[in-house]
């Protein structure tokens, strides 16, 4: 079981799943009625983005890695390819079903996720550095797709901003974590640019905005508890993650806690399930 988890959280299906639970939560809360193929699809692309982008990076570091998921992504690189080639075309195909504002919008992110990955992989430019804060705004707006169709960038903003941060104080962890394992394999690391301690300040700084945002959008949904325990669930679990961080990291963990923070709105949708079937 552990070591079948282990190959589910590699292969970042964790993060897919966290998208596609965390996009309906929002469009729940907001009783917007969207297609399925909506977050299908945005679970499949989500994929697809994380597994090109850790493909690239394990072709243009393939000569010092020194084991990690990067060791994984390397071994089985040509058949990773393959995998994502064969998901992106039907996936295209299918889009082409959704409504005129998706698309917009998801034309919009295309142009962000394709901006960064052009400055992080092929131009190699010093804005290589922004990696976390470039894939905090992609997921984030991502997850809000159909709600930023329904009712406009403005008004989903503060949702926006709330998921931004908790993703953005989640990678700068990462980022401050293995920061000694990106130094060994000479891999850009935005902790060893600015160091530890302003990243642990900007960390904090974005933990409070987290906090901030939370409380506000709590206040907007009336306290309802679809709201307020999973969100409250979220809140408690990413500041364990800030006090306990290099606990988890000694035992291996670090990742797969992270990523599992998202996938907590997956448990009050089943529960408003079998609320309603029961």
């Amino acid at each position: 079981m552990k070591k079948a988890y282990q190959y589910f959280h590699l292969l970042q299906f964790d993060i897919a799943l966290g998208a596609v639970g965390i996009s309906i939560w929002f469009a729940r809360l907001e009783n917007i009625e969207f297609d399925i193929l909506i977050p299908v699809l945005l679970g499949l692309t989500v994929w697809v983005i994380y597994t090109a982008d850790h493909l690239l990076d394990a072709y243009r570091y393939r000569h010092q890695i020194k084991g990690g998921r990067y060791e994984y992504f390397h071994s089985y690189w040509k058949a990773l390819i393959i995998v994502c080639g064969v998901l992106a075309i039907p996936s295209f195909i299918l889009a082409l079903k959704l409504s005129d504002q998706i698309w917009q919008v998801g034309i919009s992110l295309s142009i962000v996720v394709l901006f960064y990955l052009f400055l992080e992989h092929f131009a190699r430019s010093k804005f290589y550095l922004l990696k976390e804060l470039f894939v905090a705004i992609i997921y984030a707006g991502g997850v809000h797709i159909a709600n930023i169709a329904e009712e406009g960038f403005w008004y989903n903003s503060l949702a926006l901003f709330w998921i931004f941060t908790i993703v953005f104080c989640v990678l700068l962890l990462y980022s401050i974590l293995e920061r000694e394992d990106d130094a060994k394999m000479k891999m850009p690391s935005i902790t060893k640019q600015l160091g530890l301690k302003q990243i642990t300040l900007i960390h904090d700084l974005f933990l409070s905005a987290a906090f901030m945002s939370w409380l506000l959008l709590s206040s907007r949904y009336s306290f309802d508890w679809f709201w307020i325990l999973p969100s409250s669930i979220m809140m408690i679990m990413l500041l364990q993650f800030r006090i306990k961080a290099p606990h988890f990291y000694q035992m291996g963990t670090h990742r797969s806690y992270g990523e599992l923070i998202f996938m907590i709105p997956i448990f009050a949708l089943i529960i408003e399930y079998l609320l309603a079937a029961f």
